[in-house]
């Protein structure tokens, strides 16, 4: 059974869509901050996880936000 299900908000949303998020899924992904070696896309070490989950299918579809404005 759900949160939804049980009248509670859901406990993770996604960062594009804004609809739940189901952290133990394979269709999610989380934000972290990591190392990876020069040349490459694999991780070397994960520096810093933070509670930000999205669907990956909307990820893919949102622009880079890797240069999203502080202010």
């Amino acid at each position: 059974m759900t949160r939804y299900a049980m009248g509670l908000p859901p406990l993770y949303t996604c960062f594009v869509c804004g609809e739940e998020v189901n952290e133990k899924s394979q269709h999610s992904v989380r934000r972290v901050r990591a190392w990876v070696r020069v040349g490459k896309k694999t991780i070397h070490r994960i520096v810093d996880e933070e509670p930000v989950f999205a669907h990956d299918y909307c990820l893919d579809s949102k622009p880079d936000d890797s240069q999203t404005a502080l202010f």
